[in-house]
């Protein structure tokens, strides 16, 4: 009984210095942090010759049954060598290992080269129907696995003499204990294989990550914690701190201690905070320190898995150029190029606005010229252009205070008098005529056609612009002869002074 319990003792305590052996090459293998990485086989040669290294270790610890036979745990090693590295390290383990057992030799010679090729075979067969088969939960997975891989050795045993004697003598640690261990070391192994596809993983997204944010060149991206410290920035925002400041930054700086203009920063910090309170702004915002500059800003909050925010992202673009082009392209749009008068567009949306507002009073004034048609005719357009900006001068001299222009037809011209009296629109026509009375061009008199009306809470607006129109028209026609008169004259007299002979 006692040589029965120290017999016991003897195998329990090499079975746990090769348990021992094999948890030391799964904290080497931790460390070094090794990836099965299929196209470099270099590496994978390496890895087989670092894993029969330890195999040849636990064949230096085994427990003795008889001379020549003897047992360990490399069944176990060998098996997850198959499971998780491949074939080439698979095969690298075990020509190593089946020439040292050939080496040592003894009538265990066949069993144990069996066990090793046998082991390295289930291992890989196992990889490849796993992937096909939908696995067990995964510690059970390993545990029958690891039944398999030692039913199997215990076959091998029947290549010994008195087999039967080696089976019992090793079939509690084989099926009762190398399974459990098996499945504990397998899933240590699955669990860092894990952790290495997941931190190259997330190397790669980093890498990936800052690649994306320092590809635009004209975008500044960055991102601040709680306590405005940089977490990340592209390089872009980097050469802009740079140039503006003079600060080569890094992470863990201080944003708002870098940013020394404090209107830039009280701006800035409201908007982070807004952010930190899971409020994303966005905003056309123009610089505080630079004219006529522009940026786009968006601020959105950074939340982790459990959906707390974290951080805030600054996405900081220069949009002054499209700025400005927006803003050539509003003033053509609403704008006469020739007058640089507003145009009937902007007409037509103040008439929208006192449509919706219908309590709006003001006075409205058509301004016709006389004679352009007949300007173009004798003298030509480029004469007409020259009329037509000379008429916007004056009315620009005389209305542009006070209300606003817009040039609506060809020769026609509207003027919108707000918080004006009718006495008071008045006394600006006659100004105007006054004036128009004292210019020329190419002899002729400039002449304009004023209408008046006014707007009152009880008229509509078309009802408005045909009062002023048809006053516009008598008064055109009142004129109409002497205008025709005069400016026939002056064709005539033109005529003559250039052409002598036609007198």
């Amino acid at each position: 009984m006692w040589e029965e319990l120290y017999h016991l003792f003897e195998t329990l305590t090499n079975v746990l210095k090769n348990a021992i052996i094999l948890i030391a090459l799964l904290f080497v293998y931790s460390i070094i942090n090794f990836h099965n990485n299929q196209k470099k086989i270099f590496e994978q040669i390496l890895i087989g010759f670092l894993i029969s290294a330890f195999v040849l270790i636990i064949m230096l610890f085994p427990w003795k049954l008889e001379a020549g036979i003897f047992f360990d745990t490399r069944s176990i090693l060998v098996s997850l060598t198959g499971l998780f590295f491949g074939w080439i390290p698979t095969v690298v383990v075990v020509l190593v290992g089946s020439f040292y057992r050939i080496i040592i030799g003894g009538p265990g010679i066949y069993s144990g080269v069996l066990t090793i090729v046998g082991s390295a075979a289930i291992g890989l067969i196992w990889a490849y129907a796993r992937k096909r088969i939908k696995s067990f939960p995964i510690f059970i997975e390993y545990y029958i696995f690891g039944l398999v891989v030692h039913v199997y050795v215990l076959l091998c045993f029947f290549t010994i003499p008195n087999p039967a004697t080696m089976i019992n003598s090793t079939i509690v640690p084989f099926i009762g204990l190398f399974p459990i261990l098996t499945a504990i070391l397998a899933v240590a192994l699955n669990n860092q294989i894990k952790r290495i596809k997941t931190a190259e993983v997330i190397k790669q997204q980093q890498i990936f990550l800052q690649a994306s944010i320092d590809s635009p060149e004209i975008l500044e991206i960055f991102a601040v914690n709680h306590e405005y410290k940089y977490i990340l920035f592209n390089k872009y925002h980097q050469q802009v701190m740079l140039q503006h400041y003079q600060r080569h930054i890094a992470k863990g700086d201080v944003f708002l201690d870098v940013v020394r203009n404090t209107a830039i920063q009280i701006r800035m910090k409201n908007c982070i905070d807004k952010a930190f309170k899971g409020k994303g702004t966005h905003a056309v915002v123009r610089v505080e320190v630079t004219e006529e500059k522009y940026y786009e800003e968006r601020y959105q909050p950074i939340y982790n898995q459990d959906q707390a925010i974290i951080g805030v992202t600054i996405f900081s673009n220069d949009v002054t150029e499209r700025i400005m082009n927006e803003q050539n392209i509003l003033h053509v749009s609403y704008h006469d190029v020739l007058t640089g008068f507003k145009n009937r567009r902007f007409y037509s949306d103040q008439m929208q606005r006192y449509e919706q507002d219908p309590s709006i009073e003001f006075a409205l004034i058509l301004a016709d010229i006389n004679g352009l048609k007949v300007v173009n005719d004798a003298f030509g357009h480029d004469a007409g252009d020259e009329l037509l900006i000379q008429v916007s001068h004056l009315l620009r001299e005389i209305f542009d205070n006070e209300g606003e222009i817009a040039r609506i037809g060809g020769d026609e011209f509207v003027i919108l008098l707000e918080g004006h009296t009718e006495e008071e629109a008045k006394k600006l026509v006659e100004i105007a005529k006054t004036k128009f009375i004292q210019n020329h061009i190419h002899g002729m008199r400039v002449t304009v056609s004023f209408g008046l009306a006014m707007k009152t809470a009880d008229m509509t607006l078309d009802e408005v612009f045909k009062v002023a129109e048809d006053e516009m028209y008598k008064v055109k026609l009142f004129e109409f002869s002497s205008n025709r008169s005069e400016s026939i004259k002056t064709i005539i007299h033109t005529l003559y002074v250039k052409n002598p002979r036609e007198e």
